[in-house]
């Protein structure tokens, strides 16, 4: 089974003094989103560089996840909403001969948010978000004239269209409690041919557990959300 993985950052929660943030060869498969409060970005999306060309790969990836900064930590479980400025987007591109593409699943799981200043301290936490908005994108015009290759990297995602098919789907909510061991399904793939498919990462939100005033009071937590994409045979 062919498996790549890549992330984002979880940028952070600072209360008082805590900030939470979180936080590729052949074609990339993997990546990190980082996840977090009190951290800062320009863009809200990364390019992820490839090869590209008659591959599966990850072609684009949420930047951070930022969360802002508060006072203190709840006694009670809070929910905190991301602050991002523009959409964001998980993407992929298949680029394989027919013959040889594959079902596809891309999952993500996020690490712990852990203290940057004692790594024994980390903040129980869940976040969740929506990546049921398909879009869907091609490269063609990017192919080199003679070769009909596509390039090693991109600027930015080219103009998306909205995926009206079934072959392509995300989930409405996904849910990723910090340091858990299994991944969750963010968008899966039935043979839906050469082009690129891109789900809208929408309605992000950090659930901090309660009872955890002592271990957030003057903390920066940091991890990442890690994506994976890989063939289902």
């Amino acid at each position: 089974m062919n498996k790549k993985v890549l992330g984002s950052l979880v940028l952070g929660l600072f209360f008082g003094a805590v900030m939470l943030p979180t936080a590729t060869q052949a074609s990339e498969r993997e990546s990190n989103t980082g996840v977090g409060i009190g951290f800062s970005s320009d863009d809200p999306n990364t390019i992820i560089p490839g090869p590209y060309d008659k591959a599966l790969s990850l072609i684009n990836k949420p930047t951070a996840f930022k969360f802002g900064s508060e006072n203190e930590a709840s006694a009670l479980s809070s929910v905190y909403y991301q602050k991002v400025s523009g959409k964001q987007y998980i993407a992929i591109y298949e680029d394989r001969d027919e013959n040889e593409q594959t079902n596809w699943k891309l999952t993500a799981k996020m690490s712990d948010l852990v203290s940057t200043k004692d790594s024994t301290v980390k903040l129980a936490s869940t976040l969740t978000l929506n990546s049921a908005n398909i879009s869907k994108f091609d490269l063609d015009n990017q192919r080199d004239k003679e070769t009909g290759n596509l390039p090693s990297t991109i600027e930015k995602l080219p103009e998306l269209t909205k995926y009206t098919e079934d072959k392509v789907t995300g989930a409405t909510k996904v849910s990723l409690e910090a340091g858990a061991t299994g991944s969750s399904p963010i968008m899966t793939g039935t043979k839906p041919g050469t082009k690129g498919f891109a789900a809208e990462i929408k309605n992000v939100q950090l659930a901090v557990n309660s009872g955890q005033q002592k271990n957030t009071s003057g903390n920066e937590f940091t991890g990442n959300v890690s994506w994976s994409l890989e063939d289902v045979i």
